[in-house]
């Protein structure tokens, strides 16, 4: 019995593989953690390209009216969405939403008001973790001379 105990209290003060220990049980936690600062890079990343891709739709509009072209509401949608998915925003196409269209109520005379508003939903990289909706939307109103 005396044997028994020796080995016990040995096997207690052995620190052998105490590290690997420590790193097995922090080393979900730290995973977790970068995981969710990666899904928050996502997200700010997604909302900085929808609010750039607007601004471009915005210049796009400007520049066509100077070059004397009519820009229709399709033809904005489909160029915005070829944006979005080309280089250098790279969202995934089917998570972008694209719509544009006239406002209902013009507020300025002799301006064409589009309301483009564009929606994505952001990749999650937890999928086994649920966050809940991780969509986004940006509206901007652009103002053309008719």
């Amino acid at each position: 019995m005396m044997d028994m105990t020796g080995k016990l209290r040995t096997f207690l003060r052995d620190e052998n593989g105490a590290s690997a220990i420590e790193f097995v049980i922090l080393a979900p936690m730290l995973i977790m953690a970068l995981l969710g600062v990666m899904q928050v890079g996502f997200y700010m990343q997604a909302q900085n390209a929808l609010a750039s891709i607007a601004t471009d739709m915005s210049r796009f509009m400007s520049v066509e009216y100077q070059r004397d072209n009519k820009i229709t509401n399709t033809l904005l949608e489909n160029r915005a969405y070829s944006r979005a998915i080309g280089a250098p925003y790279l969202l995934q196409p089917e998570g972008i939403s694209v719509s544009a269209k006239d406002a209902s109520t013009q507020t300025i005379s002799n301006v064409r008001e589009i309301e483009l508003e564009l929606g994505y939903k952001v990749p999650n990289v937890m999928a086994f973790a649920s966050f809940g909706p991780m969509d986004l939307t940006y509206k901007k109103s652009i103002f053309v001379p008719n």
